[in-house]
């Protein structure tokens, strides 16, 4: 039924009020959809209302797409789940140290694979596939080919060995040895092959190559029996017309021990009447005091004769010096009618480069 009503004693039990009123019994009227009735002295109400589904639609979401049949009548509906949509997150967690695969040898679904898994179903590397390395077999001197095998390296035993000297110009006895042996090198090493081609050089001397064979530098002017080599000179220039005086020129320094072999003199315009002579002299402490190189034999100091415009000597009571000797000129007589001028002194000498 549509509507109804029931009357409810205050004693019924059950329900002691409604609205607030307890003061009288209570009617319960029916509506539209709801029915109310007694059982056992119980009061029942039920929904007695129905209705129909109008229309069916389908949300999608989470790479779901979805469709529906019959909408508005006997609904179905038709999920269907996009391509690339499940992210790495919506799968289910991986044991740790596992790859995503299917070593089942078939059509499987994907299994979580361990390493030992995965080594077993990848392939050995071979000369025209890549893979992995296979087993070695333990050792330590075997090598892995290029054809994919371990290999044990090769061995041999040398049965002889001989020498020879090709082209160098050396020569070569004792061979061919099979067991043991000595082999002795003789002869010398050709230009071309980086040698000089000689079996000796000279002593205290210069060698060099005049590009056909090596020479030697005499020893006059190289080096002297002591060990001095390196040739060099002092000059001393004595412009215009000189008088006798000491300190006659700027003072020289010699930078490396060394030794004086030969002096020379000689002057743009002679003295006539008398000798031009010079006087070498040397300090060993910067200048303090100097003292003749020829303090012993005076008179074979460097002089030029008179009517004459050049001289030499060889002969010095003092001829070796220490680097950082300092050198003057002193002019000790410069003719007696004419006198000597435009003078230069020169003398020769060995260093050493210490």
């Amino acid at each position: 039924m549509s509507s109804g009503s029931v009357t409810l004693p205050q004693t019924g039990g059950g329900i002691t009020s409604i609205n607030g009123d307890t003061t009288a019994a209570q009617l319960i009227t029916g509506g539209t959809g709801i029915s109310v009735s007694t059982t056992g002295g119980d009061t029942v109400i039920s929904a007695t209302g129905g209705g129909s589904v109008t229309s069916v639609s389908v949300v999608t979401a989470n790479g779901f797409s979805g469709t529906v049949a019959n909408p508005t009548t006997t609904p179905a509906i038709t999920l269907t789940l996009g391509t690339n949509a499940v992210a790495n997150s919506q799968l289910a967690q991986m044991p740790t140290l596992t790859l995503k695969g299917n070593n089942t040898g078939g059509t499987a679904n994907a299994a979580d694979l361990t390493v030992a898994q995965v080594n077993a179903i990848l392939p050995v590397f071979t000369s025209t596939l890549n893979g992995l390395a296979p087993l070695s077999g333990g050792g330590t001197t075997n090598f892995l080919r290029a054809d994919g095998t371990w290999a044990a390296p090769g061995g041999g035993t040398v049965t002889s060995v001989q020498v020879s000297g090709g082209t160098t110009g050396l020569t070569y006895s004792g061979g061919p040895i099979t067991t043991s042996g000595t082999i002795t090198m003789a002869g010398t090493l050709g230009i071309a092959n980086g040698g000089t081609n000689a079996t000796s050089f000279t002593a205290n001397a210069i060698n060099y190559y005049n590009g056909t064979s090596f020479v030697s530098i005499p020893n006059s002017n190289v080096s002297d029996a002591s060990g001095y080599i390196f040739p060099d000179k002092i000059v001393f220039s004595l412009p215009g017309p000189r008088v006798v005086q000491n300190d006659n020129t700027n003072w020289y320094i010699w930078p490396f021990a060394g030794k004086i072999t030969k002096a020379w003199i000689v002057a743009k315009t002679g003295p006539t009447g008398a000798a031009f002579i010079c006087d070498i002299q040397y300090s060993t402490n910067n200048g303090s005091s100097f003292t003749s190189i020829w303090s012993v034999n005076p008179s074979n100091k460097i002089q030029i004769a008179a009517s004459s415009v050049a001289g030499t000597t060889t002969s010095f009571d003092t001829s070796t010096f220490t680097a950082g000797t300092l050198f003057r000129i002193d002019i000790d007589q410069v003719g007696s009618t004419v006198a000597g001028s435009d003078v230069t002194v020169v003398f020769n000498t060995f260093t050493q480069n210490t």
